[in-house]
């Protein structure tokens, strides 16, 4: 049994080599003949003219990417951005329309009101300062008292050739003492 198995095995391994060999030979013929194909004289012109291209390529690809995802530059926050938000907020514009209308982003807007004052700030109190080097002991959770588990109403079903299942115990109620 062992030895078929091994007989095989090296059948399959010849088998596989002679493939390979058919396609490196049958691979080599089709890249001599590709320049020809193609209308080119030589292997070298059409060597030259891959390489061209895919240079070419290559370059309208990252003008593409830097185009669909162009580098944002940082915006100037002047004085004058800085007077033109403040109108803006006590206006009632929203941060949306404040953006489109000083042509810097709605976190900028949202930097400056900061900054100015205009945010208006959450009803929780200042933040704790952790001290250096003490790891804070994690806050204490409330104990919450265990669920109680539901009893089967009906038992279970008994499936053909397994044991029985064993009823659950029954509260049986205490008899009142004389």
């Amino acid at each position: 049994m062992l030895k078929e198995l091994i007989k095989s095995l090296h059948r399959a391994k010849a088998e596989v080599e002679a493939l390979e060999a058919k396609v490196e030979k049958g691979l080599k013929k089709t890249l001599a003949k590709i320049h020809a194909e193609h209308g080119f004289d030589s292997v070298d012109s059409f060597v030259e003219a891959v390489k061209k291209a895919s240079t070419e390529f290559e370059a309208k690809g990252r003008e593409a990417t830097n185009r669909a995802f162009p580098k944002a530059k940082r915006a100037k926050i002047t004085a004058a951005v800085r007077a033109t938000v403040k109108n803006l907020v006590k206006a009632g514009k929203s941060g949306a329309e404040i953006a489109k209308a000083v042509g810097i982003s709605s976190a900028s807007v949202q930097n400056v009101k900061k900054a100015l004052g205009l945010v208006r700030t959450t009803k929780k109190g200042p933040r704790k300062v952790k001290a250096k080097g003490k790891a804070s002991p994690a806050p204490a959770k409330p104990k919450v008292a265990p669920k109680a588990r539901k009893k089967r109403a009906v038992p279970k079903k008994v499936i053909a050739g397994s044991p029985a299942p064993v009823p659950p115990p029954t509260e049986v109620p205490a008899a009142p003492s004389a």
